[in-house]
C-alpha cells in the first residue's frame, strides 16, 4: 500500500470543495489564485473566463500548499511542467475507501451541486457556483430541489394536521418589531 502524491490528494479535495472540473483544477496556476479576495480568476474554462468564489475549506487547501511563482501549477505533477494526473489516484483512493466504482472525479462536481440545491441554494446561485452560463445547464439539479421542497411541505403539513387533530405542536414565539 503506497502513499498517494500529497498534491493529488489536495487537488481532489479542492475539486470537491469547489465543484470545478478536474481538468480546470489540474491546470490551475498560482496567478489565477486570489486568496485576498477569496476567489479564482480563471482565464480559460470550458465556458470561457470565469471568476469563482472559493470557500474557506477550498482556501485552506490552497494555504496548505507551498506557494509557487505565478506561472507554476498549483498542484504540480512529478513530471516537470505537466498538469497533475488525478484519475488514477482518485480511483485508488475511492477503492481504498470502499466507494462504488461508479463514482468518478466528475461526481465530485455533481456532489457539490446536489448539496447546494438540497441546502436551499437557488438554481441560478448553484449555476453561478459551478460556472454555468445558463440556468438550463443547472436544471438537472432541479429534481433535488423539488424533493427538498416536498420534504419541507410534508413537515409543515404534518404540523398542521397534528394541530387540527388537537395534538401538541411546536409554538414559535413572535417578537414585536422595534420602532
Amino acid at each position: 500500500a503506497g502513499t498517494e502524491n500529497p498534491f493529488a490528494i489536495a487537488a481532489i479535495r479542492f475539486t470537491l470543495y469547489t465543484g470545478l472540473r478536474h481538468g480546470t483544477v489540474a491546470n490551475l496556476r498560482w496567478r489565477e489564485v486570489d486568496l485576498a479576495h477569496g476567489c479564482l480568476r480563471l482565464a480559460d474554462t470550458k465556458t470561457g473566463a470565469l471568476t469563482v468564489a472559493i470557500s474557506t475549506h477550498a482556501a485552506a487547501v490552497l494555504n496548505s500548499l507551498p506557494a509557487g511563482e505565478p506561472d507554476d501549477l498549483v498542484f504540480p505533477s512529478s513530471k516537470e511542467g505537466a498538469p497533475i494526473a488525478l484519475t488514477r489516484p482518485f480511483q485508488r483512493i475511492r477503492k481504498a475507501a470502499g466507494i462504488d466504482a461508479s463514482v468518478t472525479l466528475h461526481t465530485l462536481r455533481h456532489t457539490l451541486a446536489s448539496w447546494a440545491v438540497m441546502g436551499g441554494m437557488s438554481l441560478p446561485e448553484t449555476g453561478a457556483l459551478l460556472g454555468h452560463k445558463s440556468v438550463q445547464t443547472t436544471q438537472r439539479y432541479a429534481h433535488l430541489a423539488q424533493e427538498h421542497v416536498r420534504r419541507n411541505a410534508d413537515r409543515v403539513s404534518n404540523t398542521i394536521a397534528a394541530m387540527a387533530a388537537g395534538e401538541p405542536a411546536e409554538v414559535i414565539p413572535l417578537h414585536k418589531r422595534a420602532g
